[in-house]
C-alpha cells in the first residue's frame, strides 16, 4: 500500500507542482503570480486570469492546476511590473 501524502502532510500529487512552482518563484520573485495554460492556446484556462494576485499562489488547488500544461507569468502590476519580451531565434540570445 502507498502512501499519499508526503511528509508536510500535502497529498503526493500536488508536490511535484509546489516544487516547479517553488522553483519558478525563486528564479522569478516571491510576487510572480503563475498562470495554467493549457498546450496548444496562448492563454490561461481559467476565468478572469488578468485579475489573479500573488495569494493565489498560497492555495493548494491553484498550485496544482499549475501541472495540468503550461505555466505562464502574469506581467504588469500585479506581479510586480514584469514584461516580457518574445524571441523567436535562439541564435539571438
Amino acid at each position: 500500500m502507498s502512501d499519499s501524502s508526503n511528509n508536510q502532510g500535502e497529498p503526493a500529487s500536488t508536490q511535484p507542482a509546489q516544487d516547479i512552482v517553488t522553483k519558478l518563484r525563486n528564479l522569478l520573485g516571491q510576487d510572480a503570480v503563475l498562470l495554467p495554460i493549457n498546450r496548444g492556446v496562448k492563454y490561461p484556462n481559467i476565468p478572469g486570469w488578468q485579475h489573479m494576485t500573488v495569494a493565489h499562489m498560497e492555495q493548494p488547488e491553484y498550485i496544482a492546476s499549475l501541472s495540468q500544461g503550461i505555466i505562464g507569468v502574469l506581467l504588469g502590476e500585479a506581479s510586480g511590473r514584469r514584461c516580457a519580451i518574445d524571441i523567436d531565434d535562439d541564435d539571438a540570445v
